[in-house]
């Protein structure tokens, strides 16, 4: 019986400092922010829909809209890399500063 009655104060005791350690984070979580860009043909200038945008070392992707359009949300503010890919387009990378960047506008060039 002592036993158990220890046990279960330990149990207690983990579960409060869970606790704590969730609740300071949420009082002061990480700032975060959004990219929103738009895709567009280099020659033609039309937007272009379904192209695939990566950001490098992570597992996010989205893909653009009928207008061209995509957005990532929930970001940190800081420097990323990012690809976007086509069909019948050049692949695409380039390096974007979340805390200057405000809309991308990227223009990919078709396949020679």
């Amino acid at each position: 019986m002592k036993k158990l009655f220890i046990l279960l104060i330990a149990v207690c005791v983990g579960f409060g400092i869970s606790y704590a350690e969730n609740d300071e984070n949420t009082e002061n979580p990480a700032p975060t922010t959004s990219m929103t860009g738009k895709v567009i043909d280099k020659i033609t200038g039309e937007t272009l829909a379904g192209v695939m945008v990566e950001l490098e070392g992570t597992d996010k992707y989205v893909f653009s809209d009928f207008d061209g359009n995509f957005t990532f949300e929930d970001l940190k503010p800081t420097e990323y890399n990012l690809t976007l890919s086509l069909i019948s387009y050049e692949k695409s990378k380039i390096k974007v500063n979340l805390k200057k960047e405000d809309k991308l506008e990227v223009k990919l060039e078709t396949v020679n």
